[in-house]
């Protein structure tokens, strides 16, 4: 019994051995493979290349860019990209990527389970998006991206709406954003900020009045980052929203849009607000609106006990000429330190005679 054991003991083991020994021989032979195949490309790449040029250049015959393609897909679709990534927005090479199948193969990588291969679908659709047959040939696929649960397909995917230059689909990027993870906000700013004006048509004015808290701040935040002028006509509301974040965020928006009655309340508001990071906020807008009529608010900064508040609205009186320096000089003499000091520093800053 004991012998039968160890005879069948042994079998296993040589059984095991030559499983081994197979399983390293298939890898082997799949690496040897792969390293044939990336040889093979990269000595096909030059004639890769010179096809895609010529293509580019105006060559209608894409008999050898398929023939290609058979041997040396990747190789063909890197440099298709490539090209892509040099010329910027031109349809031809999205039209040679359709024609050689390689956006079908994105279309289809974009409902794989896996995230990676999603990943890499979604983000070379985005970069043929501004093509109109590839936005065809896409569907609805870069508004199912929006949901997924990948945070990089849902960046890519909302690249393509962006790209594709349609209001509807940049209104369904721009909802998406405002609860989408803080990194792909930040990277789709730029992009939506060239759609800012037809945003703020209703799209803007609506979200602002309707969203939560959360949501209005990283909003406003959004908005802010534009660093560019707004054509919205009303936050006022928002200077009287029970969160300070949204105050405060509010005021840096106003120095970005018309300084109209309501704004310039709302402004005005900012200047007495009991949070002394809205005041600064509001003074700082100020600063850089030049608002005469709000020099009196400003000046009382001087006098609210905090040091930096009081250096800050002194500089910004001092920016608004004579009559915010004269502003200045009442405050030269006044019984609280940190008013008088912050008006004395910025005078002399700015080489005006000090008169107590």
């Amino acid at each position: 019994m004991t012998v039968l054991l160890l005879k069948l003991v042994l079998a296993l083991e040589g059984l095991w051995a030559a499983v081994l020994l197979l399983l390293l021989g298939l890898a082997l032979l799949s690496l040897m493979k792969r390293r044939t195949r990336r040889l093979a490309a990269g000595a096909a790449r030059p004639a890769i290349q010179e096809a895609v040029a010529l293509y580019l250049s105006g060559a209608n015959d894409v008999t050898k860019l398929r023939e290609l393609t058979a041997a040396h897909p990747e190789a063909v679709e890197a440099s298709i990209l490539a090209f892509q990534t040099m010329v910027g927005g031109t349809s031809r090479l999205a039209d040679l990527a359709l024609s050689l199948g390689f956006v079908e193969h994105w279309c289809t990588a974009a409902h794989s389970r896996k995230a990676s291969q999603r990943r890499r679908a979604f983000g070379r659709l985005a970069a043929m998006a501004h093509a109109e047959s590839v936005r065809r040939m896409a569907g609805i696929l870069p508004v199912s991206g929006l949901k997924d649960p990948d945070e990089q397909v849902r960046l890519e995917a909302a690249r393509a709406l962006v790209f594709s230059e349609d209001a509807e689909q940049v209104a369904q990027v721009f909802d998406a954003v405002l609860t989408d993870a803080p990194l792909n906000r930040m990277l789709l700013a730029p992009l939506l900020r060239q759609h800012a004006a037809v945003l703020c048509e209703n799209k803007i004015p609506r979200a602002l009045a309707t969203l939560g808290a959360r949501e209005l701040i990283h909003l406003l935040k959004l908005l802010v980052s534009w660093e560019c002028t707004l054509p919205l006509t009303n936050l006022r509301p928002l200077a009287e929203h029970p969160d300070a974040s949204v105050r405060t965020l509010t005021m840096q928006l106003l120095s970005r849009v018309p300084i109209n009655p309501m704004n310039r309340g709302a402004l005005l508001l900012g200047l007495a607000d009991r949070d002394t990071g809205v005041v600064k906020a509001a003074v700082a807008a100020v600063g850089r609106l030049k608002i005469p009529e709000a020099i009196p608010q400003v000046t009382s900064c001087l006098r609210r006990n905090d040091e930096s508040l009081a250096r800050l609205a002194a500089s910004v009186l001092v920016e608004m000429g004579t009559a915010g320096q004269g502003a200045l000089q009442g405050q030269v003499g006044n019984t609280n330190p940190i008013a008088s000091t912050a008006a004395t520093q910025a005078l002399e800053l700015a080489g005006s005679e000090v008169s107590a």
